[in-house]
């Protein structure tokens, strides 16, 4: 009686085959079966020796460099198994399946290139099986070419009608062509075709998140971790999309959970951070926050890793970089904190994002035209550096400390701008001077739904004796405009004397971009029109802002339904007092 502990018993066919090529030490075919029997025993050395003795015999043998190639690959020599493959095709390069496996190496090294010259020669030769199109289809979906994977995809759908991979693939290119309807009918088959698909269902979630149908992605999402509990991405997305659900302790218990899965994913810890911002947990959000910086790709990223990043040490007589990050829009709001650095006896110079900013960061007390650069401009000598964005953290920002902190006006306007202005803009009278913008930047992921289309503005039009401004950079691209505006944009080169026709106003009134930073940095009035689901700063509900006390929020309560937000905002502007 055995037990589990004993070995296997050896195959006869080893020393049978090991014989063989004793016997017949240049036959090719007894060295390549003998390494065929080795890698079968998991004896990869020996295999690998065997098959450099069947070449050896023949150099030229496509065969012995196939299995060679096979054989390195097992082993995770890649590199060499390359060479391997390629050795094999030079000889025989009529075989379909090898450039495919050659063009799977390439692929897996990220060099698209060799890799869809490798498929196209496997399609060309072997046109009616569906790997080759599905291999061809990834080189082209990795290297950004949307439309090229669909074409190959549609082939391998064609070929492999039941092939859940095919339809997934489909799917993902059709999706980054922001085709989310036509992508979901995609995905629905791939999951239908593999249930089991833990990436396919987390695909899915994410495209019912394009399409905001935010209950049926928690489903997919679910399905997907139930399948791969593991996985901290797709936990990390089911806790996104409670955020979006307005369910923020949820969404934090499950970004508790993939850290707990894994406490390095700095990408769900930055997540986190966004449900604490929301929930108005600034000291436990900003903490969080600070992991943007591991996440791959990130805008701010660790740019300047040459120099030390400030704590909160000792700065008197020393030079501190701060520097933005993100959107021009976060630069404006995180300048307020300048002023605790410089408090702290330190030099400060600031880093932005381009010259239309300029004017303005030098407008905050203590900061000098010699203390500002822009973007990819040499530092000068620093001892310290820190994005805006952290400052937040080490000055313990909670709600409740925000204003004593950094208190609007923190920008401030030369006289002689002002007086030009001024002159622009002429006297009152006797109506509100109101500044309007409409649009926020179409670069930002969120643009769609965070600005107006003009012709939802129309109710503006009916309220009386308002003289509206035009706050919008470009705005003779708008093709029509339901509002009667006073133009002097053109005269604004840049935000800082955007900032002055804003201070000779009565109020402003816009969606979430730059300009209800500004307007908010000034201490003038503003009313910001958010979507349902708003940026982190807004929070959720509340309709002030604590870091801009001027603000008032008026939020959609419908998503997407900005008329009835323009309803209300036209009602709240008739109940103003009219200036004197």
């Amino acid at each position: 009686m055995s037990n589990a502990t004993d070995k296997p018993a050896p195959d006869p066919s080893l020393d049978a085959l090991k014989d063989a090529v004793r016997r017949s030490p240049r036959d090719v075919r007894a060295h390549l079966a003998y390494a065929a029997i080795l890698r079968k025993a998991g004896r990869f050395e020996e295999a690998l020796q065997s098959t450099y003795n069947a070449i050896k015999v023949k150099p030229d043998d496509p065969a012995a460099h196939a299995f060679l190639a096979e054989l390195l690959t097992a082993t995770g020599k890649n590199d060499k198994a390359v060479k391997a493959w390629t050795d094999a095709l030079r000889l025989d390069p009529t075989q379909g399946s090898w450039w495919r496996k050659l063009g799977e190496l390439h692929g897996s090294a990220g060099r698209l290139n060799e890799a869809r010259n490798a498929f196209e020669y496997a399609a060309r030769l072997d046109p009616r099986h569906p790997d080759s199109w599905i291999g061809l289809g990834r080189t082209h979906e990795y290297a950004g070419r949307f439309a090229e994977a669909e074409t190959a995809y549609r082939q391998a759908v064609k070929l492999a009608h039941s092939s859940p991979v095919a339809a997934h693939r489909l799917a993902a290119a059709i999706g980054k062509q922001n085709r989310f309807q036509e992508s979901l009918n995609w995905l629905k088959r791939a999951v239908e075709l593999d249930p089991n698909a833990a990436d396919a269902w987390r695909n899915l979630g994410m495209i019912y998140s394009n399409l905001r149908s935010f209950d049926e992605a928690k489903s997919a999402y679910r399905q997907a971790i139930q399948r791969d509990p593991r996985n901290t991405s797709t936990i990390a997305q089911l806790a996104r999309t409670f955020v979006q659900l307005g369910r923020l302790d949820d969404a934090i218990e499950t970004y508790d959970h993939a850290l707990a899965v894994n406490p390095d994913d700095a990408a769900a810890k930055g997540q986190r951070a966004i449900a604490l911002l929301l929930k108005g947990d600034l000291a436990r959000g900003f903490a969080d926050y600070e992991s943007r910086t591991s996440v791959p790709d990130f805008p701010g990223g660790k740019r300047h890793i040459s120099v030390r990043p400030w704590e909160g040490q000792n700065v008197i007589f020393k030079t501190v970089v701060l520097y933005a990050e993100q959107g021009l829009g976060d630069t404006i709001q995180f300048l307020r904190y300048v002023p605790y650095v410089l408090n702290k006896g330190a030099r400060v110079v600031i880093e932005i994002q381009d010259e239309s900013l300029r004017r303005v960061t030098q407008s905050v007390p203590g900061i000098s035209k010699e203390d500002v650069i822009i973007r990819g401009q040499a530092w000068p000598a620093a001892d310290f550096c820190r994005p805006l964005m952290s400052l937040p953290r080490l000055c313990g920002t909670t709600l409740e400390t925000i204003q004593e902190q950094s208190s609007p006006p923190y920008l401030q306007l030369d006289d002689e701008t002002r007086e030009q202005w001024s002159t622009l803009i002429g006297p009152p009278d006797g109506r509100l001077k109101i500044g309007l913008a409409w649009a926020g930047s179409p670069k930002h992921p969120e643009n769609a739904w965070r600005s107006i289309a003009p012709e939802h503005l129309a109710p503006l039009a009916a309220v009386p004796n308002v003289a509206w401004y035009n706050l919008q950079k470009n705005f003779q691209s708008f093709a029509s405009h339901p509002l009667v505006l006073i133009d002097l944009m053109d005269r604004a080169t840049d935000f800082y004397d955007t900032a002055a026709l804003i201070d000779q106003l009565d109020m402003v009134i816009t969606v979430d971009t730059a300009i209800a930073h500004l307007a908010g940095a000034l201490g003038k009035t503003v009313w910001t029109l958010l979507p349902q689901r708003p940026d982190w700063r807004w929070m959720f509900q509340r309709e002030d802002s604590p870091w801009y006390p001027t603000m008032r929020l008026i939020r959609q309560q419908t998503e997407g339904q900005w008329p009835e937000v323009l309803e209300r905002v036209a009602e709240f502007l008739r109940a103003l007092p009219q200036p004197a």
